[in-house]
């Protein structure tokens, strides 16, 4: 079993499927060490189809993984639903992404991010950072492609929809909510996957991407209650509107559209963004 959530993770987990460290450098992670524990699993269940558990699948399909069979399992019955969730930034996910063929797509559905500015709550500049500049100036080519800076925002829902258009649509089962996960132990014994329908399937590899409640992280750790941490996000999502009665502008500045505007204050921080 393993679980996995943001890129460093999907990294890492793609990273273990596969044979030498070639992709571990190839993604930026030189310094990790391969170390093959058990046997190259074939059969590899995703347990989840949100971001993470769709860019897996995505990435067993087109890279040399080994993996003969991968099934991705939803409990909802619609993976890219319209108008849900908010923003997602993109950086060096960007370029997993890309490496696995969707820097074009990702382009056409994101947010170029261009620069981002910092003040404090009194309006002070803290920083002014022109991120395409600072990125060619560190001469990393796996951030810049077709001449894009790999850099982006982007609604959630729109994710999705890259994700889902380029996943293999035979790979993946909708309305299929897994209830139990069960270990075989290691070694041959394949680890088993219960679902609310009364059916089993039996998988080399189960990974969990089905969030917070997590059935497979239950599997592997046990039980466990989310913490408050006391920290709270409010956040909008509006439609670009117009600064006065019959402009044909946003309300955002103009040329301001790949810009991320920060506020920060005691025991508050403000973020503003397209």
């Amino acid at each position: 079993f393993c679980t996995m959530g943001g890129r460093g993770s999907l990294m890492v987990a793609l990273a273990l499927l596969l044979s030498g460290a070639s992709l571990a450098q190839g993604f930026g992670l030189a310094s990790l060490t391969m170390v093959r524990t058990g046997p190259q699993p074939k059969r590899v269940a995703i347990v989840g189809a949100g971001p993470a558990g769709l860019s897996l699948a995505i990435a067993l399909r087109r890279l040399d993984t080994g993996v003969e069979t991968v099934k991705i399992f939803e409990q909802k019955e619609l993976v890219a639903k319209r108008d849900i969730g908010g923003g997602v930034q993109l950086n060096g996910g960007a370029a997993v992404l890309a490496k696995l063929g969707l820097a074009e797509d990702l382009h056409a559905a994101a947010q170029p991010m261009e620069r981002i500015l910092s003040r404090s709550a009194d309006g002070t500049q803290l920083f002014d950072f022109n991120l395409p500049e600072m990125i060619r100036g560190q001469g990393d080519p796996q951030m810049v492609v077709n001449n894009n800076v790999m850099v982006y925002a982007i609604m959630r829902d729109n994710l999705q929809s890259v994700l889902s258009n380029n996943v293999d649509q035979r790979d993946l089962t909708l309305g299929k909510k897994v209830v139990k996960v069960s270990s075989g132990g290691g070694g041959a014994r394949p680890a088993t996957l219960e679902f609310a329908d009364g059916t089993r399937e039996e998988f080399d590899l189960v990974i969990g991407a089905d969030g917070i409640n997590s059935k497979v992280r239950k599997a592997i750790v046990g039980p466990e209650s989310p913490s408050y941490i006391g920290i709270k996000i409010l956040f909008g999502v509006a439609p670009r509107g117009k600064e006065a009665e019959g402009d044909e502008g946003p309300t955002r500045p103009s040329g301001s559209d790949a810009e991320f505007h920060q506020w920060f204050g005691t025991g508050g921080y403000g973020l503003a963004s397209t």
